[in-house]
């Protein structure tokens, strides 16, 4: 499978060079700053502490708990950004044999990518999965055209979405490359017809035949972390296609009733990949143990590429002839937020 294995693992050389991760922006609008305060129910002023700070506390904690879903979803909505690429050239069965495709795995999940798609396509065209969360909760990620702005039903990260009967050749075998990941190899694709999404190719322009395209492992694997650029020809402009990802998350605890709707901002995976960031928009959040309600608002919340959240949620929290408020303040990144207790 000379051809083949070239045009699967071009871009996973970084396993092999220690290349581990892109770099992470906070996106534009995000509060960084980390405010002082009580961090707990039970260190605000007497005039507005709860009677019974120990299980607003609680509540707030479960809450919390629940929200830090959300690194996993970011996870795996970035996961996918940045392996798109790969996934299309390891696709098509023709290609990439059962072997090949297992060596490719070992490489490329040192390196944050994956060859495996966990979402699963559904009938209105939506990609997705079931949460961690209880029954009913979903993590949902829909593609668009980057000029229409137009759902796309078909799936992007099959080749013979783009190109039809696609024939490979590489002009060195993967173990030469492998052995020298800094030399050049030569990747020529052959194909007979145009696939559905093909328009997302060479930036909707006329697509050669063959398309050859010239670099090394270094090269090609750098350039799908974000780290530098390179030339992938035609395939380059696909990842200019839109994404927005929608969580809805119902999360029954023994003591507490969990429910939230967040979206992850419309934008191109190219944005995601080379950010190493994505925007969440917190469309609803709310928390009861029967007693104590909370209700959360956010002005900026976004995921880092290592795992953490970076901005704020405002909480509300009512019941029982309380009101006060809770800030989780994740400043410029963090897994778990400084909590920033407040009297209204």
């Amino acid at each position: 499978m000379k051809g083949a294995i070239g045009v699967c693992v071009f871009a996973v050389g970084l396993g092999a060079c220690g290349f581990k991760s892109q770099k992470e922006e906070v996106p534009e609008g995000i509060d960084t700053t980390v405010e002082g305060g009580p961090k707990s129910a039970s260190e605000l002023p007497a005039a507005c502490r709860p009677a019974d700070p120990t299980a607003v506390q609680a509540l707030y904690d479960l809450t919390e708990d629940s929200v830090h879903e959300l690194i996993t979803c970011g996870g795996i909505q970035m996961r996918l950004a940045l392996s798109m690429k790969l996934m299309i050239f390891t696709s098509n069965e023709q290609l990439v044999s059962a072997s090949a495709r297992a060596d490719i795995h070992d490489l490329v999940s040192a390196t944050g990518m994956s060859l495996e798609n966990p979402f699963t396509q559904d009938a209105n065209g939506s990609w997705v999965m079931n949460t961690s969360g209880s029954a009913g909760s979903t993590f949902a990620l829909d593609f668009f055209d980057p000029t229409t702005s137009a759902a796309i039903p078909q799936n992007p990260f099959e080749l013979d979405t783009y190109l039809l009967g696609v024939t490979a050749t590489s002009s060195q075998t993967w173990d030469e490359m492998k052995a020298n990941p800094t030399s050049r190899t030569t990747f020529t694709y052959n194909w007979t017809e145009l696939g559905p999404l093909s328009y997302l190719l060479a930036d909707g322009g006329q697509i050669p035949n063959p398309i050859v395209l010239e670099m090394s492992l270094v090269d090609l694997g750098s350039a799908a972390l974000g780290l530098t650029s390179a030339d992938y020809g035609p395939f380059e402009s696909v990842q200019n296609v839109q994404m927005e990802s929608k969580v809805h998350m119902l999360d029954d605890r023994a003591v507490a009733q969990i429910a939230w709707d967040v979206t992850g901002r419309m934008d191109s995976v190219k944005n995601v990949v080379e950010a190493g960031s994505l925007r969440f928009d917190v469309d609803s959040l709310s928390a009861t143990d029967g007693t104590y309600q909370l209700r959360a608002d956010t002005s900026g919340l976004a995921y880092l590429g290592r795992g953490e959240l970076a901005g704020e949620l405002s909480y509300s929290v009512t019941g029982n002839g309380v009101s006060v408020t809770v800030t989780s303040d994740f400043g410029a990144g963090a897994a778990y937020p400084v909590p920033r207790w407040e009297c209204p």
